[in-house]
């Protein structure tokens, strides 16, 4: 075999080797856009008051919150409710308002992939005990081909670099007794690469 024959086989060979090496990545190609772009620093406001996150976590005398915004699987909040009685989050009257200031209705994302679902889209949430939610708008799900999909919650298919400096905010009021609580969170998109 002279050295031409070897280095038109190595030519052939190197690009499926790599094809080989990445058939293994499961995560998006937008999402590794969005994490090499950006990153999230969430904001809490109570009742127009703003609070503090320490630790990722947010807690008070009546909840203890931690959220994470998640662009392919949606909003996802992890809720103990400190109240000493059953409070509750109803969804329907949440909204969730885009990075370019559109409002969506939310819903409990796995109500939307199981049409015979019992669930309800309220947070029935017992003293504390940890609940997970997983939310998204309503728009951002549909059908093809009996087969259920979901949009991003950002489209990052042309320049992730347009997002950043934007927010998107979720609105959702939290009920404990006869205590009524509006929580404003927000999600800001900032450089990853900050000089802090």
């Amino acid at each position: 075999m002279n050295y031409n024959n070897v280095m038109k086989n190595i030519f052939y060979i190197i690009p499926f080797l790599f094809l080989i090496s990445c058939s293994g990545i499961k995560r998006n190609f937008w999402l590794n856009q969005f994490e090499v772009c950006c990153k999230i620093e969430k904001t809490l406001e109570r009742d127009g008051q703003k609070l503090e996150f320490k630790d990722n976590f947010f807690e008070d005398d009546y909840l203890k919150l931690s959220a994470e915004f998640d662009i392919m699987e949606g909003i996802k909040l992890d809720i103990t409710n400190k109240c000493g009685v059953n409070s509750y989050i109803y969804w329907d009257k949440a909204y969730y308002i885009d990075e370019r200031g559109e409002k969506f209705n939310i819903t409990i994302s796995q109500l939307l992939f199981n049409e015979k679902s019992e669930l309800s889209n309220i947070s029935i949430l017992p003293p504390f005990i940890d609940i997970k939610v997983n939310l998204i708008p309503q728009n951002y799900v549909y059908k093809e081909k009996n087969i259920w999909h979901n949009k991003t919650m950002l489209d990052f298919s042309f320049h992730p670099q347009e997002y950043l400096f934007k927010k998107t905010s979720l609105n959702f009021e939290y009920i404990c007794g006869n205590i009524t609580l509006r929580y404003l969170l927000s999600f800001g998109i900032v450089n990853k690469y900050s000089k802090d």
